[in-house]
């Protein structure tokens, strides 16, 4: 009785199992799908979800990755509007936007090979509009030592437009995405763009060396300026200073002049003290001068000056 019971279970197991896998399906996230009946497309087309059908060949459902495909396109030689022979390579993300279209021309192909089927002819539209934007751009547009010439994001955007316009609407394929991923030159033009960039990088140093001259120019004339006020002050100083350091000496002078011996003294005495200002051992000739006053002291006669006459220095015998 057990088995009996069992084997109805997995009977009616399988039973079900059939009838949904013939009257349901499952559309994903990541899925579009068509609804043909009869073969045609039928009008209302299943969102992602569960949805029911009658069984083939009534009903038949067709579902196709709606995620981004990315791909590679590499092109031949084109030339820029300037003569020049690039040659690219593009980075794509393309995806599947419109499944009745996409179903139209991909549909009756094995699931494994319909994508291949569809790039093989998106890239076609892709490397023909490629060349036809590139055409229409200069070579300093693509390769600068100036980041602001470069016009990459306007060239990768009219590529994307125009290829879309065609792909859209003839297979149901969108570009979601299109980057150069990668720029050629012949040898020839590599040598061209290298002694172009060396160039521009000559001229922009030749620019630079110019600014730096003219600002250093300034700055010397600048400072030649003030260097000359500068001078001019202080010799206005100096000769301030010089005349009235000449008008004090003239009234010692004028002492020293009705003393004449005194002011030798004073002379002498000055000199012994710069002499033995430090601790130094001489052995000199007490005959010779200032070191005579060791020997004869002060001989001569002192004439008592005015007050106003008064010397600045008062002497300072040193034993």
């Amino acid at each position: 009785m057990g088995k009996h019971v069992l084997t109805v279970i997995v009977g009616v197991v399988v039973g079900v199992s059939l009838l949904l896998y013939m009257f349901a399906f499952q559309v994903r996230e990541s899925e579009v799908a068509v609804l043909l009946r009869f073969g045609k497309a039928a009008a209302d087309q299943p969102m992602p979800g569960y949805h029911f059908k009658w069984p083939w060949p009534i009903e038949e459902v067709r579902k196709f990755d709606s995620r981004i495909n990315v791909s590679e396109g590499r092109f031949e030689e084109t030339p820029t509007s300037d003569k020049r022979n690039i040659t690219m390579s593009l980075c794509i993300g393309w995806r599947v936007s419109n499944p009745l279209k996409f179903n139209e021309n991909f549909g009756r192909l094995r699931e494994e090979d319909r994508m291949k089927e569809a790039w093989s002819r998106i890239e076609g539209y892709v490397r023909d509009s490629a060349l036809a934007v590139i055409g229409t751009h200069d070579l300093g547009d693509l390769v600068s030592v100036n980041p602001e010439k470069l016009q990459y994001d306007a060239i990768e955007k009219a590529i994307l437009k125009a290829a879309n316009d065609r792909a859209s609407a003839t297979y149901g394929v969108t570009f979601a995405l299109l980057k150069l991923r990668r720029l050629e030159l012949p040898e020839s033009a590599t040598k061209n763009v290298f002694q172009r960039m060396i160039e521009e990088r000559k001229l922009e140093a030749t620019k630079i060396r110019e600014d730096g001259n003219a600002t250093a120019a300034v700055i010397k004339a600048n400072a030649t300026t003030e260097k000359a006020q500068l001078l001019a002050h202080a010799q206005s100083e100096a000769v301030a200073l010089k005349a009235k350091g000449d008008a004090e000496a003239a009234k010692h002078f004028e002492v020293f002049a009705k003393n004449p011996d005194l002011a030798i003294y004073l002379r002498k005495i000055r000199a012994l003290q710069e002499t033995l200002k430090t601790k130094t051992t001489i052995i000199v000739d007490p005959s010779i001068p200032p070191f005579d006053l060791f020997s004869q002291g002060f001989s001569g006669a002192i004439n008592q000056p005015g007050a106003s006459e008064a010397p600045a220095v008062s002497p300072k015998p040193t034993n």
